[in-house]
C-alpha cells in the first residue's frame, strides 16, 4: 500500500505507487580492505580479491574446507590481512540437538591454525574486525574482544540485552552496540573513546546533513548523538521499527500499532523536529482490519510539501 501525505493538512491520499529508494544499509559497516572479501559456501571459506564492485573479475587467492564428516555450518567469518578467523557450528558429539561453535583463526600464508576456541552457540551470530589486531565477537551475556593473532581476551563488554551490531560511523572509531550500550572504540589504539547508555535493538544510524551528529534509532528510542564525545543532544520514546527520514528541519517516522490480538492495525506518520526531538504532529493514514503480519511502514521520501509513504503486511481474512 502506498500514500501521499500533505504535511501541512494532513490529507492523506492512497496512491498506486511511490518513488522507493534503493536499498540502504542499517549503519555503515567497518572499514576493511576494499579489495578483499571472504565468502562461505556450506563448509569452504574462500577469500577473493580484485576491484571493488567488479564481482566478475574479483579471484579467489584462498580456500579452505572444514575438515571432517559431521553436519555444521559456518555462521560467520572476517578478514584480516593474511588472517582468517570463522566459526563453524556443529552438534555436540553424542548430545543430540545440542550444538557448539568452534571459532579457529587461521594464517593463509601457511595453512596453519593460530588457535582454536570451543564453546556454546549464540545465535543471532555476530563477529566483525577491530583494526588490523583485534577481533569483537558477540556471546551470551557479553561481547568478547580477542586478539586476533593468539585469540586472547583483551577486553569484555557484560550485556543484560541480547542486542548487538558494530558500526563505523567515523574513519577509524568502532561503534560497538553490546545489549545497553554503545562503546565507541578507536581502532588506532583499540581503546574506548566514550561510552553512551541506549535503549532496545539498534536498527538505525542515519547522518544528519551539516555535521558530524547521527540520527541513532533502536527498537525503543530515536536520539540525536554526536559521533566525537557520545553525547545524546535529545532521545525520544519510539517503537517504529521502519527507517526514518531526515529532510529539512524535520524527521518523519513511519509507525504501525497492532491491536486486538492481530486483528486490527493502525497506520501513522510521526514528524519530530530535528533540533529538539519534539513530536510536531502526527498523520494517521486509517485503521486496518485483518490479521498482521511481517509488518513495516516506512517514509520514503519528502518533497513539494508531502510526504510518501510504503506500507507492507501481510493480511489474512
Amino acid at each position: 500500500m502506498y500514500f501521499r501525505v500533505d504535511v501541512r493538512s494532513g490529507d492523506v491520499q492512497p496512491v498506486s505507487d511511490v518513488a522507493a529508494r534503493p536499498p540502504i544499509a542499517p549503519w555503515p559497516a567497518p572499514g576493511a580492505n576494499a579489495r578483499r572479501t571472504i565468502t562461505s559456501e556450506e563448509r569452504t571459506l574462500s577469500v577473493l580479491e580484485g576491484e571493488p564492485g567488479d564481482a566478475a573479475r574479483k579471484k579467489t587467492v584462498w580456500q579452505f574446507t572444514v575438515p571432517g564428516s559431521g553436519a555444521g555450518w559456518i555462521p560467520w567469518r572476517v578478514v584480516q590481512g593474511n588472517t582468517v578467523t570463522y566459526a563453524w557450528r556443529e552438534e555436540v558429539p553424542g548430545q543430540r540437538y545440542q550444538y557448539r561453535e568452534i571459532v579457529r583463526a587461521m594464517d593463509t600464508t601457511s595453512g596453519k591454525v593460530l588457535w582454536e576456541r570451543v564453546g556454546p552457540y549464540h545465535d543471532p551470530p555476530g563477529a566483525a574486525a577491530v583494526g588490523a589486531d583485534q577481533l569483537v565477537v558477540d556471546q551470551d551475556g557479553e561481547v568478547v574482544f580477542l586478539e586476533t593473532k593468539t585469540g586472547r581476551v583483551v577486553r569484555r563488554i557484560a550485556k543484560t540485552e541480547e542486542a548487538f551490531a558494530v558500526a563505523s560511523p567515523r574513519p577509524g572509531q568502532l561503534w560497538v552496540a553490546a545489549g545497553n550500550v554503545i562503546e565507541c572504540i578507536d581502532e588506532g589504539s583499540a581503546k574506548t573513546v566514550w561510552r553512551t547508555s541506549k535503549q532496545g535493538e539498534l536498527l538505525w544510524l542515519l547522518p544528519i546533513p551539516g555535521g558530524d551528529d547521527w540520527l541513532v534509532k533502536t527498537a525503543k528510542q530515536t536520539i540525536r548523538m554526536r559521533a566525537a564525545d557520545g553525547r545524546q543532544l535529545w532521545s525520544a520514546p519510539s517503537t517504529s521499527a521502519s527507517r526514518p527520514l531526515v529532510s529539512g528541519d524535520r524527521i518523519y517516522e513511519g509507525t504501525l500499532v497492532v491491536k486486538d490480538a492481530h486483528r486490527r492495525a493502525e497506520m501513522t506518520v510521526v514528524a519530530r523536529d530535528l533540533r529538539s526531538g519534539k513530536a510536531l504532529r502526527e498523520y494517521a493514514l486509517g485503521p486496518y482490519e485483518g490479521f498482521f503480519d511481517s509488518a513495516s511502514v516506512a517514509v520514503v521520501d519528502a518533497r513539494d510539501g508531502w510526504v510518501e509513504v510504503a506500507a507492507e503486511f501481510i493480511v489474512l481474512d
